[in-house]
């Protein structure tokens, strides 16, 4: 049934959630990039994976260490890209279900608690 009513949808409300999750991906990469991250946008998904930052010795932060500082130290959850299996580790996913204003807040948050990418 969900998928009779998505293949009868009007071409425009497509479109509008697709300019929607094209506005939200855009606004939180170039948010990214003040704190240090250069995201490749992806084509199509309601996700953004971006890269955990490195540690002291030049490797990437564990996936759920990283995701796990982000919330002791913010209160934001991203998920731990090894939650998705041995070839997310050293990602996190960040949803992008929520608007511009609200990533704003959180990305905000990372900013105060000095979560950058290096």
């Amino acid at each position: 049934k969900a998928a009779e009513t998505a293949l009868a949808l009007p071409e425009s409300y497509l479109q509008q959630v697709q300019e929607r999750y094209r506005r939200r991906r855009d606004y939180l990469i170039s948010r990214l990039a003040e704190l240090g991250w250069q995201i490749e946008p992806p084509r199509a998904t309601m996700y953004l994976w971006i890269p955990t930052p490195r540690t002291a010795d030049g490797t990437p932060e564990g996936s759920t260490e990283f995701a796990l500082r982000v919330l002791e130290s913010t209160g934001v959850v991203v998920t731990p890209g090894n939650a998705f299996g041995e070839g997310g580790e050293g990602y996190v996913r960040i949803s992008l279900i929520a608007d511009c204003e609200r990533l704003g807040q959180a990305i905000d948050r990372w900013a105060e608690a000095g979560i950058r990418y290096c």
